[in-house]
């Protein structure tokens, strides 16, 4: 005998407080990391006029150093190897996912 597959319902209302959920946290993090941007450049500007690269207090630690990076100029390379570029880059896809206000 045949057994009918269980079909799934959607709960209409458990999704919308969902993503009303997640774009209440998503701005509650924008709020924070605004926050967070604030006192770490606050800490900074205090840490470059007295020219302090480490401060240390109980379990806490702040560091600001210099440090020497390297990048890969793209477009400076496209224009002296026209082509070789195309030849490297790996394509691909990939799923986003968004919620905004209407």
């Amino acid at each position: 005998m045949a057994r009918k597959a269980k079909v799934k319902k959607i709960n209409h209302e458990e999704m919308l407080e969902r993503i009303r959920s997640y774009r209440s946290n998503k701005n509650k993090i924008k709020e924070l990391e605004k926050k967070c941007d604030e006192d770490k450049a606050a800490v900074i500007a205090v840490m470059t006029e007295f020219s302090i690269s480490e401060l240390e207090e109980g379990d806490l630690k702040a560091t600001y150093k210099e440090r020497n990076t390297s990048s890969f100029n793209k477009e400076k390379f496209n224009e002296d190897y026209p082509g070789v570029y195309e030849q490297y880059v790996v394509h691909g896809v990939t799923k986003s996912f968004a919620v905004s206000a209407k």
